[in-house]
């Protein structure tokens, strides 16, 4: 729990992109694990655009734990675009507005 306020946009705009019909599905997955919690610790998680291309997503993730600020984890995700209908999706062709939205998170996030 506790999502940053460009998490918050990330999860916006994915929303909307679904809304519309287009699928994000995970072609990738890293995680690497730097510090160990136990159950009654309260974890902080960092959701950020790494990376965008016209067809291809990168999310970065940074999880903390809140009572220290101790790094536990780190990750990400790849992504690609497609319809329902499962039809490869150039994002920026296809949905500028999207894209644009995207590749502005990403320059946030550096």
């Amino acid at each position: 729990q506790g999502l940053t306020p460009i998490s918050q946009v990330l999860l916006d705009v994915y929303a909307r992109l679904e809304e519309l019909g287009i699928l994000s599905p995970v072609t990738a997955l890293d995680c690497r694990y730097k510090a160990s919690t136990t159950f009654d610790d309260q974890v902080l998680v960092e959701v950020f655009v790494r990376e965008v291309k016209n067809a291809r997503l990168i999310i970065g993730y940074r999880m903390t734990r809140a009572c220290d600020g101790a790094e536990v984890c780190t990750g990400q995700s790849e992504h690609c675009f497609v319809s329902r209908e499962g039809k490869i999706l150039r994002l920026r062709r296809d949905y500028p507005a999207f894209f644009e939205a995207l590749e502005a998170l990403a320059q946030a996030a550096e």
